[in-house]
This record gives structure tokens, C-alpha cells and sequence, in this order.
């Protein structure tokens, strides 16, 4: 008899929207459109806060908060690829710096990855 006919199993398996053919696909191609992020300037500023934040990276227009460890302050979308925000007080007064993670969320509830890091200083 020979081995068992499967080609069949397998097109029904593809066919379709909501198939995992489709759902694979469909993901590949998101991926391109994910928000990522790649820079931070400037890298840090004073305890007191204030500091105006640019973070650049792909696909940013949705974004809606910078996070500087878990602390949310507005951020303004300038284009797709930049974002702007001030940096929010410390709230304490570091030895010499403290480095935070700086993300940013978006309006689909996402954050961004990777962390950048913002570092504090004494003022």
C-alpha cells in the first residue's frame, strides 16, 4: 500500500482566512510595521527633571506616553520616526547618576523594546 496520502490534510490546513498559513503570513508582514526604537537624546539630565527627550526609532506615530521607570509623562509625536517628552523629576536625589528605563507606549497599549536607558545625574 505504500505510505499514507497526506497533501490533502495539509491544504485544508492553509486554506482560509483565519488558517495558520494566513495568520503566519499575516504576521510576517506586521512585523515590518511594529513601532521600534533605537535612540535616545540626550542620554541623561538632571534629577530636577525638565530635560526635553527625543527618542527615534520607526513607526512612533501612535505613541502616546514616555515611561521613565514605570513614571508617565506625555510624549509628542513629531513625526514617525521622532518622539518628545520631558523628563520627569527623579524624586530623590542620586549618589552621583541613576540610569532609569525610558519606553514608550502607544495606543494599541503596547510598550516599546528595548529599554533605552536615561541616566539622572546630581544637579
Amino acid at each position: 500500500m505504500g505510505r499514507p496520502f497526506v497533501w490533502p490534510l495539509v491544504v485544508l490546513l492553509c486554506v482560509g482566512l483565519f488558517s495558520p498559513c494566513a495568520l503566519a503570513a499575516q504576521g510576517a508582514s506586521d512585523a515590518s510595521t511594529l513601532p521600534t526604537v533605537a535612540d535616545v537624546q540626550p542620554f541623561g539630565g538632571p534629577a530636577l527633571g525638565g530635560t526635553p527627550v527625543h527618542v527615534t526609532g520607526h513607526n512612533l506615530g501612535s505613541a502616546t506616553v514616555c515611561s521613565f521607570n514605570g513614571t508617565l509623562v506625555s510624549a509628542r509625536v513629531v513625526n514617525d520616526s521622532l518622539v518628545s517628552c520631558s523628563a520627569p523629576p527623579l524624586g530623590r536625589v542620586p549618589a552621583t547618576h541613576e540610569t532609569v528605563c525610558l519606553t514608550l507606549r502607544f495606543a494599541d497599549g503596547h510598550s516599546s523594546a528595548p529599554c533605552l536607558p536615561y541616566s539622572y545625574y546630581r544637579s
